[in-house]
């Protein structure tokens, strides 16, 4: 590998370092945190350290959906409530 290759070959990783560090930023992670994922994990990062993040996910996915649903339900109320469906022909 030559002079000019190298110095690609390691902009690159800074590159790529610096996108992962970024990515784990929006996950909610710490600098400290981060330093530590990139320094010391090889090409991957560790189910451990991944499974926190894909279950906090998944929280907020159970949460975000039994909201909607909530107001699915509202939405459906006022809709009872207000209009009377019996009279509205299909429009298919």
């Amino acid at each position: 590998m030559n002079l000019d290759e190298l110095n690609d070959y390691v902009q690159n990783l800074e590159y790529e370092n610096k996108r992962m560090g970024d990515f784990l930023a929006k996950l909610g992670y710490s600098s400290e945190a981060i330093t530590d994922i990139i320094i010391n994990s090889c090409d991957t990062i560790t189910k451990v350290q991944v499974y926190p993040i894909i279950h906090s996910t998944m929280n907020e996915l159970e949460k975000m959906n039994d909201e909607i649903h909530g107001v699915r339900e509202k939405l459906y109320e006022f809709l009872d409530e207000h209009y009377d469906f019996s009279k509205l022909e299909a429009t298919h």
